[in-house]
């Protein structure tokens, strides 16, 4: 019996501290050279990280504003579509010559974004 508590105990400890333990946050971000199409780095750029609830500012949102949202144009939807394409595609390239921006997260659980 004792033998079982300390096995519970120790478990859940274990995924206490997993749970609330720190992560780190790498950002990535790139544009391309235009005339070359390779991928060059964008080392001073500032990236602000703002923590929210999802729920909350969608709550908020509908409280303000209780009539329906309108309807995406259908231009929209076909952006959306082309750049959905292109990005299965594989290409590198950016539709319009953005910087691409990747983050991911690593932790002691090994989560990744």
């Amino acid at each position: 019996m004792k033998r079982l508590k300390l096995v519970l105990v120790t478990g859940f400890g274990v995924a206490t501290l997993a749970a609330c333990g720190g992560g780190e946050v790498i950002v990535q971000a790139e544009t391309e050279n235009i005339e070359t199409g390779e991928a060059i780095a964008l080392s001073s750029l500032v990236v602000q990280l703002l923590p929210f609830n999802r729920d909350q500012v969608f709550d908020s949102l509908a409280r303000a504003y209780p009539e329906p949202e309108p309807p995406i144009p259908d231009t929209i939807i076909k952006l959306q579509e082309a750049v959905r394409v292109r990005r299965t595609s594989g290409g590198r390239s950016r539709l319009d010559g953005s910087p691409r921006v990747t983050a991911s997260s690593r932790s002691s659980t090994g989560w990744k974004a």
